[in-house]
């Protein structure tokens, strides 16, 4: 980063020096509103900085990479190129990987390197789960304006924190923010510290910390920072060969237009109560050692659309499942679940899931994912390693204490449902209520359905048929 002339640096060091540390308070706040009022002055920026992300109980699943940035405050039009990279596990966003965000049809394209160049400029909404990387990366929200959305959430009866400090022979500023009452239910990421420079106010470093975790789990490090830079149209243009074709499109189907949350329509006779019907389940699952269902999925979530059907097999003493899609409608992007794709999980062997594509996208080859990836998975109820008999009744009956609870009978499905509404706060992506409707002849579940997000019109609805138990499934078979 370009440095004031030395006067500037030494009346910053002495402004350091001659304040001491703050405590949390009012000091530390009007520093960080400081820190926006110069930085929200900037209309654009140019960067490099490192971005270190981690999940795991050791950090086992990790990614470093270098990315060169440009970015435009308003309208937001943010562009990065990744030009050093090492992952603990296969990733295609390696060096020359190019993204681009406009805000002004709120968009992300993209560009992959090497021989995927060829599948063209990618398309995606910034709200696709595939969007969103290790811990919550999301290049909408990447620009040096947007943390502070970030961070005043965390504020809001939470505690700031202001001490100065050397780094790296360099005076700052070290804010330090502890998360209050809005959660962080995806990445559990609860406290921030940041290394302000006096100078120009910009935050150099940045380290997201989890409870009980001394090692930071997300860090990004800045340099060559450039306030203020030129930046016209052309030099946000991808860089290098770019395709005029683009082969990575959506599934497209009928009916995705339409789609809308079931209406819940309820018999007038009395059900049992909850932990009668949770006991129901629990001993209709004790006798089953395996299980292969079909599942169909609707689902819509601001402007995602999903229509699909999968075969899902289940092994409960591997913990265990495999999933063929069988059909697939979408106006979105599924690497991991194109009609013709194959996932499987079977953690004896590994403990990853693997997934073959189908389509097109077989061209990208095996990829493989943590269980908690947010590039395949997300907290907005489609997860498949969540959608189990034996999660899902590990779900309901967690989440009991903390919610508002009913119980009734259904006609459509034609079942016995249990519905809870969390008290508890939630995050804009997770699901505030839970449906579980259980075939009143087996006790086993005939649909799962999740609503209450930030968007209203949101809804996952699962629903299971053509159910055969204890067929004899192998871990092999799910390897096959």
């Amino acid at each position: 980063m370009t440095k004031p002339s030395r006067p500037g640096a030494v009346l910053a060091l002495a402004m350091l020096i001659s304040l001491g540390s703050f405590g949390a308070g009012e000091d530390a706040r009007a520093l960080y509103e400081r820190m926006r009022a110069e930085l929200f002055r900037h209309q654009s920026y140019t960067a490099v900085y490192e971005d270190y992300s981690a999940r795991g109980k050791n950090q086992e699943i990790n990614a470093f990479r270098v990315v060169s940035v440009k970015c435009i405050q308003k309208p937001k039009w943010y562009c990065g190129t990744i030009l050093e990279a090492k992952y603990s596990f296969p990733d295609q966003m390696n060096p020359g990987y190019q993204e681009c965000y406009t805000e002004k049809d709120d968009l992300s394209r993209l560009v992959l390197p090497g021989a995927y160049r060829m599948l063209g400029v990618v398309l995606m909404f910034p709200e696709d789960p595939k969007a969103y990387y290790i811990n919550g990366e999301n290049l909408k929200s990447e620009g040096i304006w947007d943390f502070f959305s970030d961070w005043d959430r965390m504020l809001q009866a939470g505690a700031i924190s202001a001490e100065r400090v050397q780094f790296k022979g360099q005076p700052y500023w070290l804010l330090t923010i502890r998360r209050g009452e809005i959660p962080d239910p995806d990445f559990h990421l609860d406290l921030c510290k940041i290394w302000v420079d006096p100078d120009t106010w910009f935050p150099m470093r940045m380290e997201y910390f989890r409870p009980g975790e001394p090692r930071a789990a997300h860090v990004y490090a800045y340099r060559e920072v450039k306030l203020s830079a030129p930046l016209s149209a052309e030099d946000m243009n991808f860089q290098g060969l770019t395709m005029g074709w683009n082969l990575a499109k959506p599934a497209g189907g009928a009916g995705l237009g339409e789609l809308a949350a079931p209406e819940l329509k309820l018999a007038a006779e009395p059900a049992p109560d909850a932990e009668d019907l949770l006991k129901r389940f629990e001993e209709a699952l004790q006798p089953i050692r395996d299980y292969t269902v079909t599942m169909a999925t609707r689902f819509r979530f601001h402007r995602l659309r999903l229509l699909k059907q999968d075969r899902y097999s289940y092994l409960r003493p591997e913990r265990g499942f495999e999933v063929e899609t069988l059909s697939l409608a979408a106006n979105y992007i599924l690497l991991g679940s194109s009609a013709g794709s194959r996932m499987f999980y079977v953690p004896s062997q590994n403990p990853l899931i693997h997934l073959l594509p189908g389509g097109v996208y077989r061209v990208m080859g095996e990829q493989t994912f943590t269980r908690d990836d947010p590039r395949l998975f997300s907290s907005l109820g489609d997860n498949v390693q969540d959608l189990d008999f034996f999660t899902i009744r590990d779900r309901v009956r967690g989440k009991l204490a903390d919610s508002e609870v009913r119980t009734a009978r259904s006609q459509e499905p034609a079942g016995i449902l249990i519905e809870l509404k969390t008290k508890v706060p939630t995050g804009p992506r997770e699901p505030k209520i839970m449906r579980l409707f259980l075939d009143p002849s087996t006790s086993l579940p005939l649909r799962v359905e999740f609503q209450g997000y930030d968007d209203p019109l949101a809804f996952c609805q699962v629903d299971f048929s053509d159910l055969k138990t204890n067929t004899g499934l192998t871990a092999e078979d799910l390897l096959r």
